[in-house]
């Protein structure tokens, strides 16, 4: 019979084997892990602030630092609504299930739990999905951006945003993963089925909104994310299409002091089928109309 040294030595090869040097040294030095009373669950103690969980997860979804330069395309009518408001909406994962949000990542990473189905025949996951709210950008540069512009952008007669972003802890700024080769959450569980066990992650449930069907990898997705929790703070409103929870946005080099996410705008670009001119008359007059337009 293994004792629980030798569990925990099994579970350190594994979890070493993987990471490397990226592993943080104090996890199994001192024993920040926890055994399931049953022994196949190993999970981290909340006093260690999910450390282990970043290791493992920042392999195939890294963290973005702020501040960090991102941008956003978006029909004109959009653009006018975020100028009049100083706020940008993200929209819940609940709106996006028919191109798999969340439902592959649970598939593929065989957490069954989430797949169950309740009375109302309704999967578990879509109950966590109406509890993330996101907001979709990417990285200047995106070799894909007529793509972008088409599927985004009003068919390029939008514009696009560039924000400036400086995430708060109580967010994700995040790079999609696209389904293709196993992450390394999955080669650590892989390993760890050989002695029974099974390793639970802090985040879980917002590193499933993270990960696509390799079909939208052309969009080169780099994701804001906040998650509603229960009894907590609900800063969500709702419009005539759904649910939205708002971040305000200030004018570059004045940031807003927004509790999850410091955005600014710091410069719009036209769209291929649209004019400088066009995007000057959608925030003219608001907090954003000296903003650079090109």
């Amino acid at each position: 019979m293994t004792s629980h040294l030798e569990l925990f030595d099994k579970i350190e090869q594994v979890f070493s084997a993987e990471l490397g040097n990226a592993m943080p040294s104090d996890v199994f030095r001192e024993r920040k892990l926890v055994v399931s009373d049953d022994g196949k669950r190993v999970t981290e103690f909340t006093s260690n602030s999910g450390a282990l969980a970043e290791a493992v997860l920042g392999v195939d979804f890294p963290r973005e630092a702020g501040p960090v330069l991102l941008e956003h395309y978006a029909p004109l009518h959009a653009l006018k609504a975020i100028a009049a408001s100083s706020q940008i909406l993200l929209r819940p994962v609940s709106n996006y299930l028919h191109q798999d949000e969340f439902k592959t990542f649970a598939i593929d990473h065989h957490l069954d739990g989430y797949l169950a189905v309740d009375d109302n025949c309704r999967a578990v996951f879509e109950d966590l999905t109406d509890n993330l709210f996101f907001l979709s950008l990417t990285k200047p540069g995106n070799q894909n951006e007529l793509d972008l512009w088409k599927g985004f952008a009003n068919e390029g007669k939008g514009a696009c945003l560039q924000l400036s972003l400086t995430p708060e802890p109580a967010c994700d700024v995040r790079a999609m993963s696209y389904q293709h080769s196993k992450t390394a959450f999955r080669r650590i569980n892989d390993e760890l089925a050989k002695i029974g066990m099974t390793y639970i992650p802090w985040t879980l449930s917002r590193i499933c909104a993270f990960y696509l069907p390799q079909t939208y990898s052309y969009e080169e997705e780099i994701r804001l994310l906040i998650k509603r929790h229960e009894g907590g703070i609900n800063n969500a409103i709702s419009d005539v299409r759904s649910e939205a929870w708002p971040v305000q946005i200030g004018v570059s080099g004045s940031p807003v002091l927004d509790p999850w996410c410091g955005i600014e705008l710091v410069g719009i670009r036209s769209g291929p089928r649209c004019t400088p001119d066009a995007v000057r008359a959608a925030i003219k007059g608001t907090t954003f109309e000296d903003t650079p337009i090109t």
